[in-house]
């Protein structure tokens, strides 16, 4: 069977790499055999490795003791022993995994009629669509940074014109606050010097010169006028302005 696919896979082009062992220490100045997988070999369409992984089909019994269990129980020692045994009825198992060893899914087992070897055209056909899938992840992936870069780049966009139109917005607010207070103190002037009957009084010309010179009207914003049109800046919702503190 295994011959069969790898023949099947090298005439489609596929890669096939055999799983192999590596030896390894094992902390006790000796090593042992270590694979990196659980698949006997992997199959690869062109953008999905697929583990081709055979096994027993097994069925659950209740354990059984042993005669070395009996024996040790005999001298005293403690002897764990699983609730299960898991035996082997003989059946064939396939499975796939994926490039990490994660099961996918796929599997196909001996049945009365049907024999795994009967069934290698589907698993060619599960490998080829392993692949299939990738190539769609893999569209869909970069589907999703693009249109995670095309928001951020809306969003920065926004932000810069929001930023220019309320350094302006800020400035109209601040400037119509600032007239109104500074209205109110040029009536005081006036009532001050109705009150004191004196024109010429050095408060008075004073205070006339202190409004004139920060009268609200010569405070202008600087820069370029605001790209954003007044529309997009009330569809984005309306100006608030940040509270200031006073300590």
């Amino acid at each position: 069977m295994a011959h069969s696919l790898v023949t099947e896979a090298l005439a489609r082009g596929w890669t096939v790499t055999p799983v192999e062992a590596r030896r390894e220490p094992d902390g006790y100045r000796g090593t042992y055999l270590h694979y990196a997988s659980q698949a006997l070999l992997l199959l690869d369409a062109g953008h999905a490795t697929v583990g081709i992984v055979f096994s027993e089909v097994t069925k659950r019994r209740p354990h059984e003791g042993t005669k070395e269990e009996a024996a040790r129980r005999a001298k005293g020692q403690y002897v764990w022993v699983p609730r299960y045994d898991y035996v082997g009825d003989g059946r064939l198992r396939l499975h796939l995994t994926d490039r990490d060893g994660r099961k996918t899914g796929a599997s196909w087992t001996d049945g009365a009629r049907v024999k795994v070897e009967e069934r290698l055209a589907d698993v060619i056909a599960a490998v080829e669509a392993a692949s299939e899938r990738a190539v769609q992840m893999e569209q869909e992936r970069r589907r999703r940074e693009e249109e995670e870069r095309l928001r951020r780049e809306e969003a920065h966009r926004v932000e810069q014109l929001r930023r220019g139109y309320e350094e302006w917005e800020q400035a109209l607010h601040a400037g119509a606050d600032a007239w109104a207070r500074h209205r109110e103190m040029a009536a005081f002037v006036d009532e001050l010097e109705r009150a004191i009957g004196e024109e010429g009084h050095p408060f008075v010309e004073w205070a006339r010169s202190h409004l004139a010179a920060v009268d609200p009207r010569r405070v202008l914003p600087s820069g370029d006028v605001p790209t954003w049109t007044h529309e997009e800046r009330a569809r984005h919702g309306r100006y608030e302005p940040k509270p200031t503190y006073r300590w």
